[in-house]
C-alpha cells in the first residue's frame, strides 16, 4: 500500500490487541511491534528514566531485544528504548489475509476518510476486527478495510472457527500453568470465534480457575480474565507443601486462623472451602478472639449461647479440655457438628471445593448453625467474605 504512515488509530480496535501487558525474559532475535497504546514514549536508557521523544500508536517498530519490562527498538534507523507494556508482538497478532475482491482501505475506520483502491489477490496481515471493519498491516503501513472482502490465506487448509461446546464437562480447579507456545492467544469466551483479548508470550505463568473437555480453560492473570486453549499451557509445578508439626495447635508458631483451618483441614478432613466458609463465620462472630465474650451470653469462636455454651462447658469438661483455649473450642465444634448438627455436616462435606463452594459453605454454616439476627443478609455477607478474602488465601 502507498499510503503515508498514520499517526492516529481507533482506540476501540486497539484494545481488542492486549490481555495485559507481560515483561518477558530477554530474548536475542528481533521481531517486529505494533504499539497498542495511544502513544509510546522513547527513552535514552533501558531503565526508562531519561526520555527522549514520542511516538504514535499503532506505528510499528523493530524490537531489538528486551528483559525486565524494557526493549530496545529501532525505527527508521533511531534507536531507543520503551515499556513493553507499550507493544504487542506483531506475529502475536497478524494473520495472512487475501483480499478476495477489488476493494479499498481506508486511513481510518470511516468511509468519509481518505482510501485506496486495492485490487483482489493483494496480501496483507489483518490484525483485528470490530464490528465490520478490519484492521490491516503491509510493510508497515496500517489501514482499514471491509472485513468481509479478506479470506484468511490457505483457508482451504484452515479449521473453521470452533464454536463453544455448551456440554463440555468443566472442572473446577485451581492451580499454576505455564505457557509452552510461541504465542498463547486469550478469547473472551471458549472459542475462536469470540473477540481476541490478546496474547501471552511463551513462559509467562497464569493462574488456571477451571477447564473443560472441549480442551479450553479459564485463566486469570493480575486480575485480568480469559479464555485459552490448554494445550498452549503445562501446568507448572506445585511447590511443596511445608510440614505442619503435630503440634500446630499449641506451639505458637500459628495464628489462630491458621490453627483453625488446619483443624477443620486436617482433623475433620473438610476441603478448602469449607473451611474459608467457617472461617469468614469466625472473623464475624469474634474477630478471631477466643475468649470473646458477648452481651447475650456468646463465647468463644462461634459465640455459643444459652444451652449451646452449657453444653461446650460441660462436654470440655468431661473430656479434659478447657472451654476457654482454642483446642477446646475446636475438639467441641468437631464433636457439636457430628453430633447436634449432622445435617448441616453432611451439607457441608457435599460443598464443591471451589470459590462458589466457599461463598455456599460460609452461607449455610451462618443460616443453619450460627442463626444471627437478620440471618438472610448476615449469610451472603458471610458467603462473600469467604469466596473474595479466604478462598483467595487458601486456595492453591
Amino acid at each position: 500500500m502507498r499510503l503515508q504512515k498514520w499517526t492516529r488509530t481507533c482506540a476501540a480496535l486497539l484494545a481488542l490487541l492486549l490481555l495485559t501487558a507481560i515483561p518477558a525474559p530477554a530474548r536475542a532475535e528481533s521481531f517486529r511491534a505494533i504499539i497498542t497504546s495511544g502513544s509510546m514514549r522513547v527513552y535514552a536508557d533501558s531503565g526508562l528514566s531519561r526520555q527522549i521523544g514520542t511516538l504514535p500508536g499503532a506505528t510499528i517498530v523493530t524490537v531489538e531485544s528486551y528483559s525486565n519490562g524494557s526493549a530496545l527498538i529501532s525505527l527508521g534507523g533511531a534507536r531507543g528504548y520503551a515499556a513493553v507494556s507499550d507493544m504487542a508482538a506483531m506475529d502475536s497478532l497478524a494473520k495472512p489475509v487475501t483480499f478476495n475482491t477489488n476493494s479499498r482501505v481506508y486511513r481510518q475506520p470511516n468511509l468519509s476518510s481518505d482510501w485506496l483502491g486495492i485490487s483482489a489477490g493483494m496480501q496483507v496481515n489483518l490484525l483485528a476486527t470490530n464490528g465490520q471493519w478490519a484492521m490491516v498491516e503491509n510493510a508497515g503501513i496500517i489501514a482499514y478495510t471491509n472485513k468481509d472482502h479478506l479470506t484468511r490465506r490457505g483457508a482451504a487448509e484452515q479449521p473453521e472457527p470452533e464454536a463453544p461446546q455448551e456440554d463440555a464437562e468443566i472442572v473446577f480447579e485451581s492451580f499454576s500453568a505455564e505457557v509452552t507456545s510461541q504465542m498463547m492467544f486469550i478469547y473472551d469466551a471458549p472459542s475462536t470465534a469470540s473477540n481476541l483479548l490478546g496474547g501471552l508470550p511463551r513462559g509467562q505463568v497464569v493462574t488456571v480457575r477451571a477447564y473443560n473437555s472441549a480442551g479450553w480453560a479459564y485463566i486469570e492473570l493480575n486480575g485480568h480474565g480469559g479464555f485459552a486453549q490448554y494445550a498452549n499451557m503445562a501446568r507448572a509445578a506445585e511447590p511443596e507443601a511445608p510440614q505442619v508439626p503435630d503440634d500446630y495447635m499449641t506451639s505458637g508458631d500459628y495464628s489462630v486462623e491458621q490453627v483453625i483451618f488446619l483443624f477443620l483441614t486436617r482433623e475433620m478432613d473438610l476441603n478448602t472451602a469449607v473451611a474459608c466458609g467457617i472461617l469468614a463465620n469466625v472473623e464475624r462472630e469474634c474477630s478471631f478472639k477466643v475468649t470473646n465474650a458477648s452481651h447475650d451470653g456468646g463465647y468463644g469462636i462461634c459465640q455459643w449461647t444459652g444451652v449451646r455454651n452449657t453444653r461446650l462447658k460441660n462436654w470440655c469438661k468431661s473430656n479434659d479440655y478447657d472451654y476457654t483455649t482454642l483446642e477446646g473450642q475446636l475438639w467441641y465444634l468437631k464433636y457439636e457438628l457430628e453430633t447436634h448438627h449432622p445435617k448441616t455436616l453432611r451439607y457441608l462435606r457435599g460443598v464443591e471445593n471451589t470459590a462458589d463452594g466457599a461463598y455456599d459453605a460460609a452461607y449455610y454454616f451462618c443460616y443453619n448453625f450460627e442463626v444471627p439476627a437478620s440471618r438472610a443478609s448476615r449469610s451472603v455477607e458471610r458467603g462473600n467474605i469467604a469466596k473474595d478474602k479466604y478462598w483467595e488465601r487458601y486456595a492453591v
